[in-house]
């Protein structure tokens, strides 16, 4: 049997979303292709922002890191649930 996988990642864009007291995401360009040769932009963004994952170090100090987690704990079956809001969350 074939499965599908569905990227759930959301879209990281300026001024998206984020929570309360984190700093707000932000791109400037860095470096540009017509001066420096290369086109770089700097990303300004909490760990907390957007699709991401929790090490469990984040609540305890003594735990594992991010690097730790096996990348097959956190693929598998699941339910994509599409939910449309009309306005601001929070």
């Amino acid at each position: 049997m074939c499965a599908t996988v569905i990227d759930i990642t959301r879209p990281t864009h300026h001024g998206m979303p984020v929570w309360r007291g984190d700093p707000q995401v932000r791109f400037a360009p860095a470096l540009n292709a017509v001066r420096d040769g290369v086109n770089v932009a700097r990303v300004c963004m909490g760990t907390h922002s957007g699709t991401h994952i929790d090490a469990p170090s984040h609540y305890l100090t003594s735990a594992g890191t991010v690097d730790a987690i096996p990348l097959e704990s956190l693929v598998g079956p699941c339910f994509v649930v599409e939910i449309k809001t009309s306005g601001p969350v929070g």
